[in-house]
């Protein structure tokens, strides 16, 4: 394999930008998901 089609290359797939976007948006916590849980913590006591 490797003499007739040459040593095998590392191929980087390629992600769509709306892949990135959902994986940023996913994985990031927002402000607002840490501030409801507090002012309603804060709304308890």
């Amino acid at each position: 394999m490797i003499e007739r089609f040459g040593s095998p290359k590392y191929v980087i797939p390629a992600v769509s930008q709306d892949v990135q976007r959902w994986i940023r948006d996913a994985q990031v916590i927002r402000r607002l998901d840490f501030d409801v849980p507090q002012a309603a913590a804060r709304n308890q006591r």
